[in-house]
């Protein structure tokens, strides 16, 4: 994409160029030839670095960059002799309009010369080559590596700031008088420079975020979690599996996984279980395999470390780290198939989860294992995982990137670490699982699937939330979870059992619940919201829904007195990716609303958005 929007730049010139020949003829056409075949030479100079790039040739690459921003002043030099043709009508917006393309052009080399610098610097290390991730390379060789990741900060900033102003100049290219050629040009730049731009903010942050985070230069240990979101709680599955994972300067020191019973068995720990889990799941002392009760990932994460210490765990860990099924069934589709010897498994994308859990609840039995070691697989599986993801070809390094960061923004990988700078950075990329701050309207569903299997792999789920503006003027907002249980009755699915919980803006007023079992409905306060709470059973093959009624709090009423109102609709950790509907209804004329490509206005004062919960989901409208 980067040397599309260069070569962008180019073909428009050399389109300008000839048109203009025709019209100067003898007098400026030496200098007009100049222009066109300095841009020839850029547009071949630029086509040398896109190919080294291809083979991560990062020096060959500056080396071609330098060369193509030279070709761009000495453009730029031949262009500086028509400033005297501006006072012809016409000419004035033509010249000016191509000097802010070459000069764009110029400041866009620049920023990818410096980036090419960079990333030249950080694998120089390892002889600036490499045919697969770290796996082949020594202790030393990585830890240059993180030290040149972390210094290379201030220049990747600066490679940013020259994009910043290259996107400066294409900005000031006047769609007045402009020819249509060189404005076309324009918005096709315009559309691909972002992509640029949020590329090269991903390598910074992971300038400022891999190092320490890896163990540079001091090493760290982790509490890594595997959260079963087929069976799912608040903060992303019930805790099946843990793991002590100690990194030092990018390598795997020591990665080791057992099961949760292993620390919670014969241990009390004379913490009583919250209501709910005494109620309908009959559990009454609170330990590390229920510890994820709260939705806010940050507390949970600091309440796992708590028991794992009054149980007995020794580690002092600076994190926690939370994966569910759903990354390693995306690192499988990317690897391909995975085997481990001693068991009659094949893992593919398709079946993982479910030979995973035929084996720890069924098949462990028939192949003699000890109950205690059932989950042994896990340990066995991981590293097997690992060494086919660090193994993998650089040509997939940026599908790796790529399923990682998508994992991250779905909440199937979380985050906490202890060290205040990267756990600034990581909640800045909402990747902590931490209930937000909301200026105006707020909700967060919160399913917690007690004494129901796994019966959360055959769930469909679909949240829809309305907001209405009642005859006293008060504003009732609605949140109902619409639920599918697709499953039947097995060893791993059965009626779903859920204690739900929304949490919505401090200071709401709960009006009703439709569809709860219970005979009051639960309130609270909690991570500075309030919310409601109730319990709802699913049968195998039925529908049902679960719904909330509150009046919403003079706060966000005071927002649209103010000509505006904004929603964020939080998802809740580990949970799939469900279909949203929103109908807002106001008693004012709506003049705006965001996201456009998401919302359809209904009438002058009702609009409604259609997407899903892949994601934290955030909308805008103005009055």
């Amino acid at each position: 994409m980067t040397f599309k929007v260069l070569k962008i730049f180019l073909i428009s010139i050399l389109l300008v160029i000839l048109g203009y020949l025709v019209f100067l003829g003898i007098c400026y056409g030496r200098d007009a030839y100049g222009i066109y075949t300095h841009a020839r030479d850029g547009e071949r100079h630029l086509t040398m670095a896109q190919g080294s790039f291809k083979e991560m040739k990062f020096k060959e690459v500056s080396n071609s960059l330098t060369k193509a921003q030279i070709d761009f002043e000495k453009a730029s030099t031949s262009l500086s002799k028509f400033d005297r043709l501006k006072s012809i009508p016409g000419f004035k917006a033509q010249i000016d309009s191509l000097d802010h393309l070459l000069k764009g052009g110029d400041f866009l080399c620049s920023g990818l010369k410096k980036t090419a610098d960079a990333l030249f610097s950080i694998i120089n290390p390892i002889d600036g080559s490499f045919d697969n991730l770290f796996i082949q390379f020594g202790t030393n060789e990585k830890k240059l590596v993180l030290a040149e990741l972390e210094n290379s900060t201030m220049i990747l900033k600066e490679a940013k700031f020259l994009i910043d102003q290259a996107d400066y100049e294409i900005d000031k290219i006047s769609k007045k008088g402009t020819m249509g050629e060189i404005l076309e040009a324009r918005e096709k730049i315009k559309n691909v420079i972002p992509s640029v731009k949020n590329a090269l903010d991903y390598i910074i942050l992971g300038s400022e975020l891999l190092p320490d985070a890896l163990g540079y230069p001091e090493g760290k240990t982790y509490l890594f979690l595997f959260k079963n979101n087929t069976e799912l709680r608040p903060a992303g599955g019930f805790i099946g599996s843990y793991g002590i994972l100690e990194v030092k300067n990018g390598a795997l020191e020591k990665f080791t996984t057992s099961g949760v019973y292993k620390i919670d068995r014969g241990v009390t720990t004379g913490v009583p279980t919250p209501k709910p889990m005494q109620l309908y799941n009959r559990v009454y002392d609170w330990a590390f395999r229920d510890s994820n009760w709260s939705p806010d990932f940050i507390a949970s994460a600091e309440k796992s470390e708590w028991f794992y210490k009054i149980q007995g765990g020794e580690e002092n860990f600076d994190g926690v780290i939370a994966i569910t099924p759903d990354l390693l069934v995306s690192f499988i589709k990317l690897t391909g198939p995975i085997e481990i010897p001693g068991y009659p498994y094949t893992f593919t994308s398709e079946n993982f989860i479910d030979e995973l859990q035929y084996h720890v609840e069924i098949n462990y039995k028939k192949l003699g294992i000890n109950s205690r070691h059932r989950k042994d697989i896990l340990n066995d599986l991981s590293f097997e995982i690992i060494k086919e993801v660090l193994g993998l070809p650089k040509e997939k390094i940026g599908d790796l990137i790529k399923i990682i960061k998508e994992e991250l923004d779905r909440k199937q990988i979380l985050l906490y670490f202890h060290d205040e700078k990267i756990a600034n950075i990581v909640k800045e990329q909402n990747w902590s699982g931490e209930v937000k701050i909301a200026p105006s309207d707020y909700v967060l569903w919160v399913d917690a699937n007690l004494a129901a299997l796994k019966t959360d792999v055959v769930m469909e789920r679909k949240l829809s939330y309305q907001l209405e503006t009642q005859n006293s003027g008060r504003i009732k907002a609605k949140v109902t979870m619409h639920y599918k249980n697709n499953g039947s009755f097995t060893w791993r699915t059965t009626r779903y059992r859920s204690y739900a919980r929304v949490y919505v803006p401090l200071g709401s007023e709960f009006i009703r619940c439709i569809g709860g079992r219970q005979d009051i409905t639960d309130t609270g306060i909690d991570l500075g919201k309030t919310w409601f709470g109730d319990f709802i059973q699913i049968e195998p093959q039925e529908a049902r829904t679960l719904t909330f009624e509150y009046y919403l709090p003079d706060t966000v009423s005071e927002t649209i007195r103010n000509n505006e109102y904004g929603l964020l609709i939080q998802k809740q950790c580990g949970t799939k990716d469900y279909d949203l509907d929103v109908d807002l209804s106001f008693p004012k004329k709506i003049t705006s609303f965001e996201p456009k490509n998401r919302g359809k206005l209904e009438n002058e004062n009702e609009v409604k958005f259609d997407w899903d919960l892949g994601q934290d989901r955030e909308s805008k409208v103005n009055f």
